[in-house]
């Protein structure tokens, strides 16, 4: 249930159709706005201005409504709703018994200085009604997301520990497997290899291990993501810039581990080399 300005207040545009209006009251013709998962539920390729709906099964003493507007999905039961499903309509407060409300209101300068405004306007109506709760909507938003922080900031932590150890543990496997491959480079420099060569040689199937790794990771990474989607707000467990971001300090980690030794390598005497043990 809400008023006229609704939409407005929040920078919400009308897709289609038209906003609450004055003439919108308890003896005018029920209406009803949509939003765009309810208008696409349930009028899949049509227009749904025009169209009616009743809350209720068929026996429901609710009105039929008809529905003059379509807006955008917003959140409707607070912003830790994860459910998913975000279908939903609105009704013109007027048109209800509303014992309990809530009053949002948008000006120029701190946001709180509205309070006296706001509480004089609510008087002027009924100097009984007490105006409690009142709050920024930022506050708000950050009263139903704490929870979203606190799991972002741990995993955030967790995930950069992992990175941090999976870059040492890449390293270490990655430079072990070149230096075992001295006496190779050893015998290819004695053959008449050049330098740049073998070290072009060694990074092609080093980088080449790394990047089989990266593309199965990945694979993972995108099917245990799917886990994470209860848990996330505003953030979308598949970020193209998280995976990229990865994927790039492993694909480096792994071409300094291949890069190093197998310069360490190259450029050794190839006698030395060939005794390396």
């Amino acid at each position: 249930m809400v008023g006229a300005g609704y939409f407005a207040t929040l920078g919400v545009e009308v897709l289609r159709g038209r906003d609450f209006d004055a003439q919108d009251g308890a003896q005018s013709e029920p209406v009803a706005i949509v939003n765009q998962s309810f208008a696409d539920e349930h009028f899949p390729g049509e227009s749904a201005l025009g169209r009616r709906l009743r809350a209720g099964d068929s026996e429901s003493n609710e009105p039929w409504r008809t529905i003059v507007g379509v807006v955008p999905d917003l959140h409707m039961q607070g912003m830790s709703d994860t459910a998913g499903n975000q279908s939903g309509y609105y009704v013109p407060i007027e048109q209800n018994d509303a014992r309990f409300m809530s009053i949002l209101a948008r000006g120029p300068g701190e946001p709180m200085a509205l309070t006296e405004a706001v509480r004089a306007a609510v008087a002027s109506v009924h100097a009984g009604t007490p105006l409690y709760f009142v709050q920024t909507l930022q506050s708000r938003i950050d009263e139903e997301t704490w929870v979203f922080s606190i799991f972002g900031a741990l995993f955030l932590a967790f995930g950069g520990v992992a990175l941090f150890l999976a870059s040492i543990g890449l390293y270490g496997v990655m430079a072990f497997t070149v230096a075992r491959r001295t006496p190779e480079v050893g015998i290819r420099l004695a053959l008449g290899a050049t330098r740049g060569q073998v070290l072009s040689l060694v990074m092609r199937q080093g980088l080449g291990q790394v990047a089989i790794g990266l593309v199965l990771g990945t694979g993972v990474a995108v099917l245990a993501s799917r886990g994470l989607a209860l848990i996330l707000f505003q953030v979308s467990p598949y970020d193209p810039l998280v995976f990229g971001g990865i994927a790039l300090v492993l694909a480096s980690t792994g071409a300094l581990a291949t890069l190093i030794p197998a310069r360490r390598a190259s450029n050794a005497d190839p006698a030395d080399a060939l005794r390396y043990d």
